[in-house]
């Protein structure tokens, strides 16, 4: 708090992010590491052991993190919270496999899991804000992405009663849904869980989709308000700042988290911006950013924010879907005239794939010049079928044709048949000769897409698309607490088709905000054809709006006084004189006597670095730039040297030396005590490494006969069966106690009471103890056993998988660790409880000798 309010009396810019999200966090893999962004308080149905988010600020709390709200400030939804007990896959996240997928009305976006693994169980639970009093829900199963299985039975529970079992069919499968019935109740908590999949039990699971839900609608249509996801922006920089904000510039950086297209197994998190933020003070914006042309919209609607005429009054392309992320490969591509750009649809399952053209007049034609991808890199298409004005009118063959060993290399063939006439014209892939390659996740070989260069037709030819991107002022792209806000996009063709960034600002009136809570919205690119990834609200001191550069940026307004640029123009020049791994010295010239300025090493702040001018040190480092060490230098010069130093080197280095000395002194003494050693380890073991001095030893030096003790410091077997003492009261209630509670964690409760009945049994009565032990290598054997039988039956094929296809034997395993971990702690106790400890060997009692004066003759056989 001290440094905020230094930082604002000096005048600072107050910057709000969404960068710093409550979400879950994994470490398994360099991408996709971050979860979906929660709402306060809601924790998933299960604990996930992976997941272990690393804090961005000391104690943070959740005022300073971007969070889900499900729906702004002053809109309306009956959903309270969505949770799960798991989504996406077990390797990284997919965090628009979240559970919210579910309930926002929205059957593109959808609550998936199970990748690669067996979803059964897997649990869906939606809480609402108030009761409803239903007898059916409709349920819709994803109907996009990757789909080679589905769930075929769920099982509901509402508020937690008696389960219902529903079998799901093929309807459940269409953006309708399947409407599942049941006995009118009411509730406020619905509980989904997965009890069959189409797939059934496999020893493998890898290859198989995720199953889940794209839509549930609880109740008659339009009886609970579905929900929207809304991220509110951190609150505690506005809120300490408060209403003496308005002294400073104010910006708002937001920007849609968002997924390459090109990779299909990965989806956009966001399909578009939903924030809500919260002012103190009123203030006017300008608003700016970056756009980028959809890859998600339909053909047509690229077209259109390409710049293509897509009016009634010209020929125009559609499709049944494109290479995803490939801007270029519209059906326009092939009406377009140039061989050099080609349709190609997606992946996978080529057969039905489509594109079509429409003439704003009927035309006549009998013959097609059609090109086609032939570079091996592209299945083939060896039959069409011609459908006009939607009628399937021929079944065209295609002639072989040969690959070729040049990238997108083309082949045009001439295809001649009975005259037809219409005004719409479908091509559809019959049949192909595919090409296949290897799915690197699944593992799965997949057949790589056809590329039609052109469909040459008479009189059926695409209009070209403008340099630029239309340029008008759109109005459907954005809005704040539910208000249009005019949006102008600029930039090239060549960049939007690459899906490059193109400009976005304000064309109307700065934006007048009042203090209070906002909403701001952006339409999502599947229905514009333009998608906002980066927008920034700017907003001078005064509350006047920022300005903005041409690009898009908002201009720092402290940069433009004639104070800062003199300050500016007074920074010293910094030179590097030497550096090395852990010491720099700096040569700082041109610097104002008094004037104090701050000298950044870009290194990440640590205590371990020393500044010093001449012998005089600059203090602690400082934090600069969120990460880097600073020193706020008075100069007492105008030219001086500045060493940095990394001071915990020192210690390296002393350790290093001290090493380079223990190392041949440790040499040195193996060496010289070797002998001694040897002798020991000989004599420990019985042998005689010197017979005449072990006779004389042995004789003694009046010939008596002694004992040799038996080498004690050798390991024994311990007795399997176990006697002596019962432990004491309190050993014996600590160690039960702990056995149990660590079989209840570990295992399940119900093994709890009788983990802690054979602790207690073996405390009190040690001879028991042997059912410790025997358990414990009868459990290990049984987990060893049922892993070799699975191997043997299934092949399993090693992977990161692989342990996860033990899970039904891993209780008997923790047993096994469990109760070796008990006997361990019953020996312990047992001992501390002996009332004598245990005799040390020594030599063999020697019988008292009669006096000599006993009359008595004796033999030394007689004493042996």
């Amino acid at each position: 708090p001290g440094q905020l309010q230094q930082a604002l009396a000096a005048g600072a810019e107050l910057v709000v992010t969404d960068s710093n999200k409550l979400r879950a966090q994994r470490w398994s893999s360099l991408r996709e590491n971050y979860g979906y962004v929660q709402q306060v308080g809601v924790k998933p149905l299960a604990t996930d052991p992976n997941d272990n988010p690393l804090p961005l600020f000391p104690g943070q709390s959740t005022d300073s993190q971007t969070v889900d709200q499900l729906a702004g400030t002053g809109e309306h939804t009956d959903i309270a919270s969505v949770r799960a007990t798991d989504y996406g896959n077990t390797v990284t996240y997919a965090p628009a496999d979240r559970p919210g997928g579910a309930l926002d009305d929205d059957v593109t976006t959808a609550w998936r899991v199970g990748a690669f693994t067996n979803p059964v169980g897997a649990r869906l639970q939606v809480a609402l804000k108030k009761s409803v009093t239903t007898g059916q829900i409709a349920l819709t199963q994803p109907i996009t992405g990757s789909r080679n299985r589905w769930i075929t039975q769920a099982t509901l529970r509402f508020d937690g009663g008696r389960p219902v079992t529903v079998n799901l069919d093929d309807s459940s499968r269409t953006a309708a849904g399947q409407v599942v019935h049941f006995p009118t109740r009411t509730f406020r908590t619905l509980d989904i869980s997965v009890a069959a999949t189409s797939a059934g039990v496999q020893p493998d699971y890898s290859g198989y989709s995720a199953v889940g839900l794209a839509n549930v609608s609880i109740g008659a249509p339009g009886a609970v308000t579905p929900t929207d996801e809304v991220l509110r922006l951190p609150t505690d920089l506005l809120t300490a700042s408060g209403p003496s904000s308005i002294n400073h510039q104010l910006v708002l950086q937001l920007s849609r988290d968002r997924a390459d297209p090109a990779e299909p197994f990965k989806a956009d998190t966001e399909r578009q911006l939903g924030r809500e933020f919260t002012l103190p003070t009123a203030r006017t914006f300008s608003v700016s950013g970056t756009a980028r042309v959809s890859a998600l919209a339909p053909d047509p609607t690229v077209d259109a924010a390409l710049g293509r005429s897509t009016n009634a009054a010209v020929v125009r392309a559609n499709s049944s879907g494109r290479l995803p992320g490939d801007l270029g490969a519209t059906a326009s591509s092939a009406f377009d005239g140039n061989p050099a750009t080609f349709w190609s649809p997606g992946a996978q399952g080529q057969l039905g794939n489509w594109l079509q053209v429409t003439s704003p007049t009927p035309v006549t034609f009998s013959s097609m010049n059609l090109s086609v991808v032939n570079d091996g890199r592209h299945s083939v298409p060896t039959r069409l079928g011609l459908v006009v004005d939607g009628k399937k009118v021929r079944e065209l063959t295609v002639p072989p044709v040969t690959d070729v060993s040049r990238q997108n290399a083309t082949t045009t063939v001439h295809l001649a048949f009975p005259a037809v006439h219409g005004s719409n014209v479908r091509l559809v892939i019959d049949a192909v000769r595919d090409v296949k390659t290897k799915d690197s996740i699944s593992g799965l070989m997949n057949d790589l897409p056809v590329g039609i260069a052109e469909a040459g037709i008479d009189g059926l030819r695409v209009p070209a698309a403008t340099r630029s991107v239309p340029a008008g002022c759109r109005t459907n792209l954005l809005t704040i607490d539910g208000k249009p806000i005019g949006v102008r996009i600029s930039g090239t063709t060549t960049a939007a088709t690459n899906r490059g960034g193109l400009t976005a600002t304000l064309c109307g009136a700065p934006v007048r905000l009042s203090a209070g809570p906002h909403v701001l919205r952006a339409a999502p690119g599947s229905k514009t054809g333009i998608d906002l990834d980066r927008l920034t609200l700017g907003s001078d001191a005064g509350g006047g709006p920022a300005a903005v550069t041409a690009s898009g940026d908002v201009v720092d307004a402290s940069a433009a006084t004639p104070a800062t640029r003199a300050a500016a123009a007074a920074v010293p020049t910094v030179s590097v004189v030497k550096s090395g791994d852990t010491s720099y010295t700096l040569k700082v010239a041109g610097a104002t006597v008094g004037s104090p300025f701050r000298l950044v090493l870009g290194e990440s702040l640590s205590a371990g670095w020393r500044a010093t001018v001449g012998s005089k040190s600059l203090g602690a480092p400082q934090l600069v730039d969120g990460y880097a060490n600073g020193w706020s230098v008075t100069p007492a010069a105008s030219s001086f040297t500045v060493h940095v130093v990394w001071t915990p080197q020192r210690v390296v280095w002393g350790a290093l030396a001290l090493s380079a000395v223990a190392i041949p002194v440790a040499v040195l003494v193996e060496f010289l005590t070797w002998p001694a050693r040897r002798r020991r380890r000989q004599r420990r073991r019985g042998e005689d490494p010197d017979p005449a001095s072990t006779d004389a030893a042995a004789t003694g030096a009046t010939g008596a006969v002694t004992a040799v003790p038996a080498a004690a410091d050798l390991p024994r077997l311990e007795s399997w069966r176990t006697t002596g003492r019962p432990a004491t009261l309190r050993l014996t209630l600590v160690i039960t106690v702990a056995a149990a509670l660590l079989a209840g964690i570990l295992i399940t409760p119900r093994w709890a009471p009788v983990v802690g009945m054979m602790a207690l049994v073996a405390l009190r009565w040690p001879r028991w103890r042997l059912l410790l032990r025997i358990g414990g290598a009868l459990a290990l054997a049984v987990s060893a056993a049922y892993v070799l039988e699975v191997v043997a039956r299934y092949h399993l094929p090693t992977s990161g998988d692989w342990v996860g296809a033990f899970h039904k034997v891993s209780s008997v395993s923790w047993l096994a660790i469990i109760l070796v971990a008990v006997d361990v702690a019953v020996a312990f106790a047992l001992r501390r409880s002996a009332s004598v400890p245990p005799l040390a060997p020594g030599p063999a009692p020697v019988e008292p000798r009669e006096p000599a004066d006993s009359g008595t003759t004796r033999t030394e056989s007689d004493t042996d």
